[in-house]
C-alpha cells in the first residue's frame, strides 16, 4: 500500500475543515445563486468538501453591491466572520495579479469580480433561470450579436467552438451561459485566440460548473497569465477530467504553475495535453518533479517542448516512482542517447505505462541499446514509438533480440517508421512475429504528411514508393500552417484587410505570395477553383474551413484504402512464405 506523505495529508484535512466552516456561513446568507437551479428556485452548487477553498493570500475579493442574484456568494474574511452591515456580500473572482507566487510577497489589493458583477448588471431575476436566457441578456448587456454556432449547441453534450474568432466579450457571455449548463460535458474553445481575458472568463465559470469533464483551449495564446489561472483552477474544479492546452507558448518559468496544480491534494485531471510549447530543460525539471507525487494524470502529451537532457532525467526519475501515467508522449524533445539512457532505467522501476512515444528524440543505436535493456525488465509496456530516430538497422535488431529472449517483456506493438531495415533485421523481425502472435512491428516510409500505420508485420516494397502522389495545393497550405505553428483562421486574417471573413481571388493569391506559401500560380489556381464552391468570385472563412475539412476526409478514405492494398500484400506474402518454407521441407509435391 502506498504511504502518502503526511503533510500533505494534513494540509488537505485542514483545508476541508476550514471549507467546511466556510460553508456553513454562506449557506445561510447566499441562497440566490445562479450556480445551477432546481425548478424555479435557484440554488447554490458547492464543491465538495475535498477541494480547498483558495486561501487569503492566493485569492482576493472585494464587496460588490448586485442585482436580486449573483454567483458564488461568500461571506467575509475567515478570521472575523462578520458580514457587511449593509447586506454586501464578497464573490470570488480571479485576476493574474491576484494569483500569487509562492515566493512572491507583497501586499493585498481588492478586485472586482467581473462574471458576476457583469451578470448583477444584466439584472436577471430568479424567475429567469434559463441558460438560453442568460446567454440573450448577456449578449444584450455587451451590445452583441448572439454568436448561432453557440445557440444551435445549448442543449449539445459536445460543444465545439473551435475557429470562431471569439472576442473577450463573447467569451464572458458563453461563460456566464454556461454557469447553469449542466447538460455540456465538453467544452472546446481551440484556436480562438482568447488570451487572459478569455481563459478568465472560462476558469472563473469552472468554479462552479463541474458537469464539464473535457476542456480544450489549444491555441489560445493563452501564455504566462493563461498557466496561471488554468493551475488555478484545475486546484478548485472537482468535475474536470481532460484538458488540452497545446500551443499556447508556454515558456519555462510557466510549468512551475502546472507542475504546482499536480503536486495539489485536490487535483482530479486524469488527461494533459500541453504540448507544442517551450517549457524547454528548466521546465521539464519541474514537470518531472511533480510526477514523483502525483497519482491522478494517466494521459499526458509533453510532445514538441524541448526538454533535451536535463527534462529527459526529471522525467525519468518521476516515472520510476509514479503509479498513475499510463500513456506518455515524449516525441520531438531532443532527448538523445543520455535521454533514452534516464528513460530506460524509468521502464525497469515503472509499473503503469502501457503507451509510450520517443519518436524524433535523436536516439541513436546507443540509445536503442539502454531502452533494449529497459525493456528486459519491464512487464507492463505495449506500445513503443521510435519513429523519424537514427536507430540504425542495428539498433533495431537489439530491441528484437530482447523481444525474442526477454519472457517478462510483454511488448505488442513496435514503431519503426522512416527507417530503413537490412535482411537479417527483417529475418529477426520475422521470427519475434512467430513467437509472438500478437507482436506487431511496423515500419517503412511515410506517404505524405501522415505515417502509414499499417498492422502487422510490414515489409517495405517497391510498391509503397510507386504509390506516394505529389502533394496537393490544400495540402500544402495545410502543411505550411502547421509547420509555422499557426492555424487557419490566423493565416487567413493577414489576407483579410477589412475584417469581412471574405477575400477575393486576387487578394487571396497576393496574401499566398505574402506570407511565402510554396505554391506556383497554377496551384493557386487549383486551389482557389476548389474552395469557391458557389463561384461568386471570393473565398470567405467558411469555404476555406470546409474545404480543408473535406480534404483531410478524403485524406482519411485514401489512407484506408491503402491500409487495406498493404494488408492484402502482407496476406500474399505470408502465403508466398509458407509456400517457400513447405517446399524447403519437401511438403509440397512435384
Amino acid at each position: 500500500m502506498r504511504v502518502e506523505n503526511r503533510s500533505a495529508m494534513d494540509k488537505g484535512h485542514r483545508a476541508s475543515a476550514e471549507y467546511k466552516k466556510r460553508r456553513a456561513r454562506v449557506e445561510s446568507a447566499s441562497r440566490g445563486s445562479i450556480c445551477s437551479r432546481h425548478g424555479s428556485a435557484v440554488t447554490c452548487r458547492h464543491r465538495p468538501d475535498s477541494v480547498k477553498q483558495p486561501p487569503k493570500s492566493i485569492l482576493k475579493s472585494k464587496t460588490s453591491t448586485g442585482g436580486t442574484v449573483v454567483t458564488r456568494s461568500q461571506s467575509t474574511s475567515a478570521e472575523t466572520g462578520k458580514e457587511n452591515s449593509a447586506g454586501k456580500e464578497k464573490s470570488n473572482c480571479i485576476h493574474v495579479e491576484d494569483i500569487e507566487d509562492e515566493d512572491d510577497e507583497g501586499g493585498e489589493e481588492d478586485c472586482d469580480t467581473d462574471l458576476e458583477n457583469e451578470v448583477a448588471k444584466s439584472q436577471i431575476s430568479k424567475a429567469d433561470n434559463s441558460v438560453e436566457y442568460l446567454y440573450d441578456a448577456a449578449c444584450q448587456r455587451f451590445a452583441l450579436i448572439p454568436l448561432s454556432a453557440f445557440t444551435r449547441q445549448l442543449e449539445d453534450a459536445d460543444i465545439q467552438l473551435n475557429n470562431q474568432g471569439l472576442s473577450s466579450k463573447d467569451m464572458m457571455a458563453i461563460s456566464i451561459a454556461l454557469l447553469r449548463n449542466t447538460l455540456c460535458t465538453t467544452l472546446s474553445l481551440a484556436g480562438n485566440d482568447i488570451g487572459e481575458d478569455g481563459c478568465r472568463y472560462i476558469c472563473e465559470m469552472l468554479q462552479d460548473n463541474v458537469s464539464i469533464v473535457r476542456l480544450n483551449v489549444a491555441d489560445n495564446n493563452l501564455k504566462t497569465a493563461g498557466a496561471k489561472l488554468l493551475s488555478y483552477m484545475l486546484k478548485m474544479n472537482a468535475g474536470l477530467q481532460a484538458l488540452d492546452a497545446s500551443g499556447n507558448g508556454f515558456i519555462e518559468h510557466d510549468a512551475k504553475y502546472f507542475a504546482s496544480a499536480l503536486q495539489d491534494v485536490t487535483f482530479r485531471l486524469k488527461e494533459l495535453d500541453l504540448s507544442h510549447n517551450n517549457f524547454s530543460e528548466e521546465g521539464g525539471v519541474l514537470l518531472g518533479a511533480a510526477l514523483e507525487t502525483n497519482d491522478t494524470i494517466e494521459k499526458l502529451n509533453l510532445s514538441w517542448n524541448s526538454l533535451r537532457r536535463k527534462g529527459a532525467i526529471a522525467i525519468g526519475k518521476g516515472l520510476r516512482s509514479n503509479l498513475g501515467v499510463k500513456q506518455l508522449d515524449l516525441s520531438w524533445n531532443g532527448f538523445a542517447t543520455e535521454g533514452a539512457k534516464e528513460i530506460a532505467e524509468a521502464l525497469q522501476k515503472n509499473s503503469t505505462l502501457v503507451d509510450l512515444d520517443l519518436s524524433s528524440n535523436r536516439i541513436d543505436a546507443e540509445g536503442a541499446a539502454y531502452l533494449a535493456k529497459g525493456l528486459q525488465a519491464n512487464y507492463t509496456l505495449d506500445i513503443l514509438k521510435l519513429s523519424k530516430n537514427p536507430l540504425t538497422s542495428f539498433g533495431a535488431q537489439l530491441i528484437l533480440q530482447t523481444l525474442k529472449k526477454s519472457e517478462t517483456c510483454q511488448l505488442k506493438t513496435l514503431e519503426l517508421f522512416d527507417l530503413h531495415l537490412e535482411k537479417d533485421a527483417i529475418e529477426l523481425g520475422h521470427e519475434v512475429c512467430e513467437l509472438r502472435p500478437e507482436f506487431d512491428l511496423v515500419y517503412g516510409v511515410s506517404l505524405g504528411s501522415k505515417p502509414n500505420m499499417y498492422g502487422g508485420f510490414k515489409r517495405r516494397t517497391v510498391k509503397e514508393k510507386e504509390v506516394e502522389r505529389p502533394k496537393e495545393p490544400l495540402q500544402i497550405l495545410l502543411d505550411f500552417v502547421q509547420e509555422k505553428g499557426i492555424n487557419l483562421m490566423e493565416l487567413f486574417s493577414q489576407f483579410d484587410e477589412d475584417n469581412s471573413w471574405s477575400v477575393s481571388r486576387d487578394e487571396f493569391k497576393q496574401g499566398m505570395k505574402n506570407a511565402k506559401i510554396p505554391l506556383t500560380n497554377a496551384q493557386m489556381e487549383e486551389l482557389l477553383d476548389s474552395l469557391d464552391k458557389d463561384g461568386d468570385g471570393e473565398v470567405d472563412f467558411g469555404e476555406l474551413m470546409f474545404g480543408s475539412k473535406e480534404f483531410e476526409d478524403k485524406q482519411r478514405e485514401r489512407e484506408e484504402e491503402l491500409r487495406r492494398a498493404a494488408l492484402a500484400e502482407s496476406l500474399c506474402d505470408t502465403a508466398v512464405l509458407v509456400a517457400e518454407r513447405a517446399d524447403s521441407d519437401g511438403e509440397l509435391g512435384n
